[in-house]
Order: C-alpha cells, then sequence, then structure tokens
C-alpha cells in the first residue's frame, strides 16, 4: 500500500472524507477524486502538495487551499480573520497610542494647573523677564515655589527654556536657586523654583527700604563669588 503510486477512483459516486492516512503514501503521483461525493478537507501535506485541483473538482463538499479551487474550510475562516485583524490593530493601536498620550498630557497640565491656589495672576507676579514672568505659587499642600512661566509667543522662550531645563536642573549650590521641576506640556513651559521669601538681591542692595553693613555685603560678595566659581568650574565643593 505505501508504495501506491496510482489511485483514479474518480466518477464513483463516492461520499465521506479523503482519509489524512494517505499524506504517508510518498510514492503516489497521481491521484484523482473528481466527480464524486466527496466532503470535508483535503489533506495538505506529504504528497497532497502535487496534486491539481482537477484531481478534486465535481465533488459535494470538499473544502481546503484556494488553489485547489475549493471553498476554504469553516475552521480556517476564523483564523484568516483573525490574521485581518491583527494587520488592522497593527497600525489601529499605534494612532490610539498616540492620542491617549496627548490626552495624558493635557490631563497632567490641567491638574497641576489646578494645585495651585491663586493661579497665574498679576496680584503674584514677582517679576518679568526677556523670555517670561516669574509668579509666586502655593501648592495645595501649602508649599511655597516661584513658577518662571515663559512667553511661548517669543521663538527664543523656547530654546531658554530648554536650556534652562536642562542646565539649571542639575545645578546643586546652596547660593543658587533650585529648579524643583520643570513642566512643559503642549502649550505651557515653565519652571518651578524654590521661593525666596525674603526677595530678591537687588531689591535688597538698591532699595532704601532695606539696609545693609558692611559685613552684610562683604558676605553677600562671598557667597555670589563662590556661586560663580561652582558655575564656572563646577566645582562641588559648597
Amino acid at each position: 500500500m505505501l508504495s501506491l503510486k496510482v489511485l483514479d477512483i474518480s466518477k464513483n459516486n463516492i461520499s465521506g472524507v479523503i482519509p489524512k492516512s494517505l499524506e504517508r503514501l510518498s510514492y503516489l503521483k497521481i491521484f484523482d477524486v473528481s466527480f464524486n461525493k466527496l466532503g470535508g478537507e483535503i489533506p495538505n501535506s506529504g504528497c497532497f502538495v502535487n496534486f491539481t485541483a482537477k484531481s478534486f473538482m465535481n465533488n459535494y463538499a470538499l473544502c481546503g487551499s484556494p488553489r485547489l479551487q475549493v471553498q476554504p474550510c469553516k475552521n480556517n475562516i476564523p483564523r484568516q480573520n483573525n490574521k485581518a485583524l491583527m494587520h488592522a490593530l497593527k497600525y489601529i493601536f499605534p494612532v490610539f497610542g498616540s492620542i491617549i498620550i496627548v490626552v495624558a498630557l493635557i490631563i497632567v497640565y490641567k491638574k497641576w494647573k489646578n494645585k495651585t491656589t491663586s493661579g497665574f495672576d498679576d496680584n503674584n507676579l514677582l517679576g518679568s523677564g526677556s523670555f517670561g514672568s516669574v509668579y509666586k505659587e502655593i501648592l495645595a499642600e501649602g508649599t511655597e515655589v516661584a513658577v518662571k512661566v515663559f512667553n511661548l509667543d517669543l521663538d527664543e522662550a523656547f530654546r531658554s527654556f530648554d536650556v534652562e531645563c536642562e542646565v539649571m536642573g542639575k545645578i546643586l549650590h546652596r547660593n543658587l536657586v533650585k529648579v524643583i521641576t520643570c513642566c512643559s506640556p503642549i502649550d505651557f513651559k515653565a519652571l518651578v523654583l524654590e521661593f525666596m521669601p525674603k526677595g530678591s538681591l537687588e531689591k535688597w542692595l538698591y532699595s532704601d527700604n532695606h539696609a545693609l553693613n558692611l559685613l552684610q555685603i562683604i558676605n553677600i560678595m562671598i557667597d555670589v563669588a563662590s556661586a560663580l566659581e561652582y558655575l564656572h568650574f563646577g566645582s562641588l565643593s559648597c
């Protein structure tokens, strides 16, 4: 039986299925079951890979590979649908992922703004510079901070924010204001800094309402020099 080379049972009104065990007939060269009433799946390995649609034509309900010109088997349809679904998801997931990230950034930004008790208004303005303004804010837990909000109408403000966030975020010196965090959602850029309750150094040096003695001025000069040395030479001896 295993050495069988020709099997022609066409036009015999045979019903049933084609036994899968016939795949083991490695010497089978000619196979013809056309014009019968066969059904079920056509074996798809072994000697059956060499047979054409002519071997199976005009049967009752055979199914299998499209190359054999028969209907696809029902148990293979979900697999094909799954492949199509996976192919579609390959493109859908990145799109939805991007949307989720954008929405998440917006939510984080709004939550961060809600943490302040008074918002960015002129009553909290501490000062203004070339690329933005600094406001005093109180977070929900009661921490006082200074928030430097950059004016995004100026192209230079974007670069200034990137530089300050990268450089000042690494600075650790007792005479330099510490950057607590950088905020950079879609339409808002700001640095959250330590709040200095006694105001700016300029106010103490040049205001008539504040008097410093010589020793205090010398100490300020030493502290400024120490900070400049750290910035220029990266000294960690603070």
